[in-house]
């Protein structure tokens, strides 16, 4: 769900200062809190649209919220309508929609002033602004701006898939949510799965998560384990991968003799045979790194039966400074993206070929910026001579992780379909 475009992930704001329009229309821009970013939007909503009404309708001396005729123009309700026949000589038109304009690009220019101004008003600078995930401070302060949300475990109504939690690792306090699907019967595969959120956000517990793989253990048919993984900045990489090799070990662990915390759903019903790794944008990164580190270990060939990488995140050549800057805050500059943490695709062929799986599941969305390296992925895997199977599943016209909202949609359905199918059919 990593989203890297800087025009993409600012929050607008309100210079402190009236403005003046040109001519005779006079509009006073109110001073609003740096802290309040939703209330810098509206109240620059509510300047443009006053300065446009006022612009169409010179003549109309107020607006009262009844109706009434002032000159040429009707005012209802507090708005302004000029008839079609009157709109075309209004004065100054052509000024006033330049201002409307200007203030407008204002609104969307001043959003790193916002966060600035928000830090400064707590007597603490930003130290780095990775809008709209989270803001760090210079005092070591985190501010996260989406993905903090928790819901608990339970017995999903519509699935019939129960879940628990699951403290995995007391020293670090790495935890999973395990969902099994009450209706099947015998051994079911197991999918070890990773959240998105750029490693600084989101959670295995959080909402979106909580229904993806609800909707994903019911259609499938597998026991799914999400691992709540630590987050950067506070835990900068490799914390997570680190996290990612312990949640395997525990997986393997409980399902052999049932040891470990938890419920015995792995060893009772998981079937490890078809163990499986996957996960999105972010998670999709730590889930081909640990297929790597599981190949690369002496008995690690061969256990993984398929990886699935919903638009994963990789990186490369050609990537933009910001994100290069975004790649540099999450491990703290200890990689570049030239690294294959983040860029595969610069690892030799014979490294390809210890990949820790026989089959691999790349999808990639029409309108994701990092799918030139989701496709190079590919490619890669496919010319090392890796002995396994590889697939590209792309979906036209869609976004990055579009997959995780809307699960009726046509489109998520049918992605959600080939995860389960690649997992089913193995």
């Amino acid at each position: 769900m990593l989203r890297i475009d800087p025009s993409h992930a600012r929050h607008p704001s309100l210079p402190a200062q009236g403005a003046r329009a040109p001519s005779t229309t006079r509009c006073a821009l109110p001073t609003v809190p740096a802290a309040s970013t939703g209330a810098c939007v509206r109240a620059c909503v509510r300047a443009c649209i006053y300065m446009s009404v006022r612009a169409c309708a010179p003549r109309a001396t107020a607006l009262t919220p009844h109706r009434e005729y002032r000159g040429t123009v009707r005012v209802t309700r507090g708005r302004a309508h000029c008839p079609p026949s009157l709109r075309a000589p209004c004065s100054s038109m052509a000024a006033r929609a330049l201002l409307v304009s200007l203030l407008l690009a204002l609104c969307s220019a001043l959003g790193e002033g916002v966060s600035a101004l928000r830090g400064r008003g707590n007597g603490d600078a930003v130290k780095f602004d990775f809008t709209p995930f989270l803001i760090q401070y210079e005092s070591g302060r985190v501010q996260r701006l989406m993905g903090t949300s928790v819901v608990p475990p339970s017995v999903d109504a519509r699935t019939g898939v129960a879940s628990t939690d699951v403290v995995v690792d007391q020293g670090t306090g790495l935890a999973v949510r395990l969902y099994r699907p009450s209706s099947r019967r015998g051994r079911l595969p197991v999918l070890l799965y990773f959240h998105g959120g750029a490693f600084v956000v989101e959670s295995a517990f959080g909402p979106v998560y909580h229904n993806y793989l609800n909707a994903l253990a019911a259609r499938a048919g597998v026991i799914a384990v999400s691992v709540n993984y630590r987050l950067a900045p506070e835990h900068t990489l490799p914390a997570a991968y680190d996290d990612s090799w312990t949640a395997l070990q525990w997986v393997l662990s409980n399902a052999r003799n049932g040891s470990g915390y938890g419920p015995s759903w792995l060893h009772k019903h998981g079937d490890m045979s078809r163990l499986f790794v996957g996960g999105d944008s972010a998670g999709g990164n730590i889930a081909h790194n640990l297929a790597m580190r599981a190949g690369q270990q002496d008995d690690g060939r061969g256990r993984i039966k398929g990886v699935a990488l919903l638009d994963p995140y990789f990186l490369g050549g050609h990537a933009s400074p910001w994100a290069e800057r975004a790649w540099g805050f999450i491990c703290a500059g200890r990689y570049g993206t030239e690294h294959p943490y983040v860029d595969p695709m610069a690892l030799p062929a014979d490294a390809w070929r210890r990949l820790g799986a026989a089959r691999v599941l790349v999808t990639r969305s029409g309108q994701d910026r990092l799918g030139p390296w989701q496709g190079a992925y590919v490619d890669a895997l496919r010319g090392s001579g890796w002995g396994g199977q590889a697939r590209l599943y792309e979906t036209p016209g869609e976004a990055h992780c579009y997959f995780l909202n809307n699960l009726q949609s046509p489109k998520a359905a049918a992605h959600m379909a080939t995860v389960a199918e690649f997992v089913t059919h193995s």
